[in-house]
């Protein structure tokens, strides 16, 4: 993500249901990179962690 924050979602949480592939997956990056704090659903464990590494890179912890 080269794009620049403006941290406009910072304090917020979001719950992302399907979010390992897809319009969802792209949903919880981009949150993410704005700041805001992520729970991300979904049916497969390979592609939540997969998420959760870019979530990560932005200083959210990961569970």
């Amino acid at each position: 993500m080269s794009q620049p924050t403006t941290q406009q979602f910072a304090g917020r949480t979001a719950l992302i249901t399907g979010g390992g592939t897809g319009i969802a997956r792209a949903a919880a990056i981009a949150l993410a990179a704005e700041g805001c704090a992520i729970t991300v659903a979904g049916r497969t464990a390979l592609t939540l962690e997969d998420v959760g590494k870019y979530i990560s890179q932005y200083g959210h912890p990961v569970k």
